[in-house]
């Protein structure tokens, strides 16, 4: 009751901002910076339990960002934006591009034919594990097994988090002490991967693919040598694969305690011109390329909340990532 009264006093301030012109307004003070939107995926075919902070998007949804996106925003190639921007070159008031992590399946049979219909690009980038179906994603099975066992949200929230923050050999052990009493786990059907002649579908439709590691660690908590592994091998199977390959990467998870320091000169090493966070946050001529905050978008943002998110209304501020000379970056 408490909850629904909530969320009713909230659309009534959203009608009202958006009816005096709020949206607008905020899209305009902001016009200069470029934003990112992040999403993982788009299906409505995941129970409500499995799906409960919104991590896929209903199509209708979706639908709906695309066509504020493309009537508010100058959507571009992530690429192509931010080698304008790290040239110095003008970007136009409103610069966008929109992403996809981890690479599921729903990704090629649903997300991009809705991109294509409404003509913007956007960047998936896959963790390449998954793809070859070595590696699953451990919150797809974490989730399925919730929902299997009637896990409440805070629960399943707190496993989530300290699952996160593990190496990945802790993680396998408590994964395999959670599980012990289901047996062998493995992930429902929504969470079904792409397959590698998804992806070069994706590539021969003109959507940029980059690199999201082999087996999504947290970053932080590997040792330097296996995360250069990690990214290098990924970049170069995608490589080997569809034939291209973007010049910039996702990390992992994104958030500053998950990716640490030394990663950045291993990236430049390789060649890579940037990387992508999920840290919230508009980005602007003092951003770090290799620290690139974006807007996470969940399937709980409809109409008139990604309105907001989008034109930068609810967007927290962010300290600015700045480099030093030696290279290393303060997150």
């Amino acid at each position: 009751m408490r909850s629904s009264f909530r969320s009713q006093c909230k659309q009534r301030v959203l009608q009202t901002v958006a009816a005096c012109g709020g949206f607008a307004f905020c899209r305009w003070r902001t016009r200069r910076a470029f934003r990112i939107f992040a999403y993982h995926g788009v299906t409505d075919q995941i129970a409500e339990r499995e799906n409960l902070d919104g991590f896929f998007v209903s199509p209708d949804v979706f639908k709906a960002h695309l066509r504020t996106l493309a009537g508010h925003y100058q959507v571009m190639p992530l690429t192509r934006l931010v080698e304008t921007w790290m040239a110095g070159e003008p970007l136009p008031d409103c610069a966008a591009a929109i992403t996809f992590d981890d690479g599921y399946a729903n990704n090629a049979d649903i997300a991009a034919p809705l991109l294509q219909s409404a003509g913007l690009p956007a960047t998936f980038f896959v963790t390449s594990g998954f793809i070859d179906g070595t590696h699953q994603p451990w919150w797809a099975v974490l989730r399925t097994h919730a929902a299997q066992a009637g896990w409440d949200r805070s629960l399943l929230a707190q496993q989530e988090s300290r699952l996160k923050n593990q190496s990945a050999a802790d993680r396998v052990s408590s994964l395999r002490k959670l599980f012990a009493e289901a047996g062998d786990m493995t992930a429902s059907a929504a969470w079904r991967m792409m397959s590698w002649d998804q992806v070069r579908s994706l590539a021969a439709a003109g959507f940029e693919v980059g690199a999201h590691t082999v087996s999504h660690p947290a970053i932080a908590h590997e040792e330097r040598a296996d995360i250069d592994e990690e990214f290098r091998i990924s970049r170069e199977r995608i490589l080997g694969e569809i034939g291209q390959i973007a010049p910039i990467v996702a990390y992992p998870y994104g958030q500053p305690e998950h990716i640490g320091h030394t990663v950045v000169d291993s990236l430049r090493e390789q060649g890579c011109l940037a990387a992508v966070t999920t840290m919230d946050g508009l980005n602007d001529v003092r951003q770090d390329p290799f620290f690139l905050y974006r807007l996470n978008v969940s399937g709980n943002h409809h109409r008139l909340e990604f309105r907001a998110l989008a034109s930068g209304c609810t967007v927290p501020r962010m300290p600015i990532v700045s480099s030093s000379a030696s290279g290393c970056h303060a997150i």
